[in-house]
């Protein structure tokens, strides 16, 4: 008798006892029926209710703790279930199905003793029982004993066990070990005496592609979803496998009928349009999710889905439109409203308006003040600002709201770092992997971590672990050419970007990190090749388009940063980015009202933008006097509250009191600045300017030397060599 056929009996049981008994047990016994019919019609959600009902009534009853792991099963929440499977084995420990469904999972989870526990218990329980027997064959490939393995496996089939597993499990045993014609045969005998059974299908297919027979393996996919028409992972695979070689009407064919199978259902419609974007048919992707919003209903998953599409092909005004419009859909439907002004506000940050995300979020929590996205935007938007302890307090707020956060430890970290509260930071980093040991993110900002205390052999060994679970994984390879750049170690760097070009020859990445080596060796036009090959590889990337502009103003080709930036500004008149780089460009060709008047454009854009208010302000300070330099002091005062140790801002608050003549608070700040940045030849200058002025003529002299001794030019060499001259005598 199989399990199906003991849930049956099972919810028959609780029926009579409806009809036969009254109180709480047939209350409880009421909730599970109706959960168990819910649940045979596939409707998950609904089904967990009934068990949970059920399980208010008797907190001890095993049955509804199983079939709530059942369901989240079928969510895809297998943390979930193994919570439930667990609380009902510990309430009884005789239910034979919640651990052969523990036993499965700790097989996933690459705990194969574990699993071989909870088989054994079942085999105490039950000695005759086939899926115990197929859970300890599964465990003893896992554990490579192959042999052990066949022999268990062979017993159970000439015994006459004809369940699916049993072939496909002697099946893969030969095929490990290379004879692939042997574990054909077996998986064909296994599906004449189950033709209905989609695993061994799936299995063969499997087996047809490695073989290179993709037809067969075509026609296998078709049955399986003749077989089991609901599921949309069987057609998902057809449509890829046919895509794969070559049969794009076949795979179109089956994202239609994906579709179709079910109009109303969003999730039918997501998953084609996901599958269609990540084949870069972005349009086809569009049009699929549009047809879906213009359906009945307010289709807020559609909505969101083509958001993030248009986000990830370079049509960020476009999303801020459909998303504006979400956010004043329904003011019933508060919480997508919500989720839609925190998108815009995402959005708002990474194009650097700040403003605007601060109002958003604002809104936001205005109507919601526990909204956990809002205040973790909030907390980034702080980390934009510099204001670490600001940010602490946001995420402190969302771990502790929700605890199994890993962003939001990863978060807090970073707050911490930015504190320089190094000990807090890595507790955080910690608490992270604590709640999943193998999170991509938590060990690749460990390893940030590491480098930023100079533990490289740490650091790489946190990104190594990364790249042997997802080899592929291109942000953790360039992480790991960082880690060597930052080591110094030119080579070991150029191996690893080297190899991000060959492995992603159409992404930018690869050729951005080239440039950075190319910069490090000196040669500035190998340098810039790389980066205009990546602006044209992502021309709409507003970051690439910054770099390249400000690479052009290092070089002297203000012309062409200039046409670069004034593009952008066409594209986007409100981005405060690109004043303040077009400030930052007319500074460096002397054209310094044009400079004033970008950076103040800047400001009126995002008065949070404290780049271009540190420029503005060192600016006034250079061509100003009286009223120019009281502004510029205000301003950098301000700049100076939200970044109180950044040595670019300190300098140009030590710089704003030299030129106001006062040479004792100059020296003071300036001095701080120079034992944090070491040799830098503007920093020599201002100190030995203001050493100069302060009466220390020997200090002046040995710094304005060193000054005139760097190969890197800098504004104010003619007056440091007319002040050196003048301390000579």
């Amino acid at each position: 008798m199989n399990h199906r056929s003991v849930r049956g009996i099972c919810a028959t049981l609780g029926v009579l006892l409806v009809i036969g008994c009254s109180g709480p047990d047939a209350k409880k016994a009421k909730f599970y029926a109706k959960g168990k019919e819910l649940y045979d019609k596939g409707d998950y959600a609904k089904a967990a209710l009934e068990f949970k009902n059920a399980i208010q009534i008797d907190p001890k009853y095993a049955e509804a703790y199983h079939m709530l792991g059942l369901v989240e099963m079928k969510k895809g929440n297998i943390k979930g279930a193994f919570g439930n499977f667990t609380k009902a084995v510990e309430l009884n420990p005789q239910h034979q199905e919640a651990r052969l469904q523990l036993g499965r999972i700790y097989l996933g989870a690459g705990a194969p003793d574990e699993a071989m526990k909870e088989a054994v218990e079942v085999l105490k329980i039950n000695p005759a029982s086939e899926d115990a027997q197929l859970l300890k064959g599964a465990v003893l490939i896992a554990r490579k004993e192959k042999g052990k393995a066949r022999e268990l496996l062979e017993g159970l089939v000439a015994k006459g066990v004809k369940k699916p597993d049993a072939y496909s499990l002697l099946a893969s045993i030969h095929a490990l070990d290379g004879n692939a014609k042997d574990a054909e045969a077996i998986l064909r005998k296994g599906l004449a005496i189950n033709p209905s059974s989609s695993d061994l299908h799936l299995t063969l297919a499997g087996l047809c592609v490695g073989t290179g027979r993709t037809d067969e393996a075509i026609s296998l996919l078709q049955r399986v979803v003749s077989l089991e028409p609901g599921r949309t992972d069987h057609r998902l695979k057809l449509a890829a496998l046919c895509w794969d070689t070559g049969k794009v009407a076949e795979a179109r064919k089956a994202l239609t009928d994906l579709v179709a199978i079910a109009p109303e259902k969003e999730e039918n419609r997501l998953q084609a349009a996901g599958f269609l974007a990540g084949k870069g048919e972005a349009d086809e992707a569009e049009k699929l999710l549009k047809e879906g919003i213009a359906g009945k209903g307010k289709n807020y998953k559609l909505r969101f889905a083509l958001a993030d599409l248009y986000l990830n092909t370079g049509k960020g005004d476009q999303a801020v439109t459909l998303l504006t419009e979400t956010a004043g859909l329904d003011k019933a439907s508060r919480q997508e409203s919500l989720q839609a002004k925190n998108a815009l506000a995402q959005i708002a940050l990474d194009r650097n308006r700040v403003d605007e995300a601060v109002k958003l979020v604002t809104e936001v929590l205005k109507e919601s003040p526990k909204n956990t996205d809002a205040r973790f935007l909030k907390g980034n938007i702080h980390m934009m600002k510099g204001e670490g302890a600001q940010a602490v307090a946001e995420y402190r707020t969302v771990v502790t709201d929700n605890p199994q956060s890993v962003p939001g430890f990863i978060r807090l970290a970073e707050a911490h770092l930015l504190n320089r509260e190094k000990n807090l930071a890595f507790d955080n980093l910690q608490n992270a992997l604590k709640i999943d040991p193998e999170n991509r993110d938590a060990l690749v900002a460990l390893a940030r971590y590491h480098v930023m205390q100079k533990d490289m052999k740490n650091a790489e060994a946190a990104l190594r672990k990364v790249l042997a679970k997802s080899p592929n994984d291109l942000e953790a390879k360039a992480e790991l050419g960082d880690l060597f750049l930052a080591a110094g170690d030119l080579k070991r760097a150029e191996a690893e970007y080297g190899e991000l070009k060959r492995k992603a020859p159409g992404l930018p990445v690869g050729y951005v990190k080239m440039g950075d080596i190319y910069l490090h060796r000196g040669k500035s036009d190998k340098a810039l090749a790389e980066l205009e090959q990546a602006v044209r590889l992502n021309p709409s990337s507003e970051l690439l388009a910054g770099s390249l502009a400000r690479l052009y103003t290092r070089l002297g080709k203000f012309d062409k940063a200039e046409f670069l930036l004034d593009q952008r500004l066409k594209q986007n008149p409100n981005d405060a980015a690109s004043y303040t780089l077009l400030g930052q460009m007319n500074v460096a060709r002397n054209q310094y009202g044009k400079a004033r008047q970008a950076y103040e454009k800047a400001l009126s854009l995002n008065g949070s933008n404290w780049s271009a208010a540190n420029d503005l302000a060192f600016l006034l300070a250079e061509t100003g006097s009286g009223a120019d330099l009281d502004r510029a002091l205000t301003l950098i005062e301000k700049v100076k509250q939200s970044r109180p140790d950044d040595p670019r801002v300190l300098d140009t608050v030590g710089w704003i009191y030299y030129k106001k003549g006062n040479a004792g608070k100059a020296v003071e700040i300036l001095s701080q600045v120079h034992r944090k940045t070491g040799d830098s030849p503007v920093i020599d200058y201002h100190l030995g300017m203001a050493s100069y002025k302060a009466g220390d003529k020997a200090r002046a002299k040995e710094l304005l030397t060193k000054a005139m001794t760097s190969k890197s030019g800098f504004a104010g060499r003619e007056e440091a060599v007319k002040t050196l001259g003048i301390i000579k005598g």
